[in-house]
This record gives C-alpha cells, sequence and structure tokens, in this order.
C-alpha cells in the first residue's frame, strides 16, 4: 500500500493539470483514489459517507468506522482560502466530535487533528501536500 500512495502522491505534485480541476473532478480524480489506495472501500457508503451534512454545513465525506465518523474530508475548488475553509471544518469536526479533519483542491491540502489529547502521534499525522510546494504526505499511512 505504501509504495502506489507515495507514487500517487508524486504525481499529484508533479501534474500541474491538478490546479484547475473543479470539485467534482478533484473528488474523482484525487480524493476517491488516495481514499482507494489508503485501503478504504469507497463504494460502501457505510464506510466512505458521501455529503456529509449537519447544521446547514456540508463536507465531501465522512469516514467512518463502525458507524462513527472518523475523519472528514473536504473537496474544494483550488483557489479557496485555506484558513477560513480549516476553521470551518475545525468547528464542524467540534460539534460532531470528530478528531480529524482534511481538505484537498486537487493540487494540495492538509489534514489536521483536533486536539493532541486525542491523537498522540498528530505530529505525524499532520501534513499538508502541494504541486505549489516542497511538502509531502505524511509517512504514516494507516487507517485510524
Amino acid at each position: 500500500m505504501k509504495k502506489p500512495v507515495i507514487s500517487f502522491v508524486r504525481d499529484l505534485k508533479s501534474n500541474k493539470k491538478m490546479q484547475s480541476l473543479d470539485e467534482a473532478s478533484a473528488k474523482q480524480a484525487v480524493a476517491l483514489r488516495l481514499l482507494s489506495l489508503l485501503g478504504w472501500d469507497i463504494f460502501n457508503v457505510e464506510e466512505v459517507y458521501p455529503d456529509f451534512s449537519s447544521d446547514a454545513f456540508t463536507v465531501s465525506y465522512a469516514l467512518r468506522i463502525d458507524g462513527i465518523s472518523k475523519l472528514i474530508l473536504d473537496v474544494k475548488r483550488p483557489g479557496e482560502n485555506p484558513d477560513e475553509l480549516h476553521k470551518q471544518l475545525v468547528a464542524f469536526a467540534g460539534r460532531e466530535g470528530i478528531e480529524l479533519d482534511a481538505h484537498t483542491d486537487g493540487a494540495g491540502g492538509s489534514i489536521w487533528p483536533r486536539s493532541r489529547a486525542a491523537w498522540p502521534r498528530s505530529a505525524a499525522m499532520s501534513a499538508t501536500f502541494s504541486s505549489r510546494s516542497r511538502r509531502t504526505w505524511p509517512r504514516t499511512s494507516s487507517r485510524f
């Protein structure tokens, strides 16, 4: 699993077309493929729950284990303010009791733990990847 994920992220970083994807294309070409490579069953809506919403806020996916949402993933078009999106995701995750939130625009993205107490390995799990920077995806890649 590790080599295909690393290869996929390298391809993302070098593919200039990623910066021009719309949300639907980023969901299909980036998010779903990456989730599949990480071992998530993208065809099981109980595991990869699409268009997860609450209180008039919707994210692209909630990743669930045994019916409990563990991570929310939002896919946006390139150019949206990542700081504002992060604030919204943190607030939403807090209201829903979800410990990890992530976003991508196809060309880059981030994953954040809500608290270090809940995720002691948060330093290893926090990451930013981008075709616009030199940072890379985290070395740890396992389901929660």
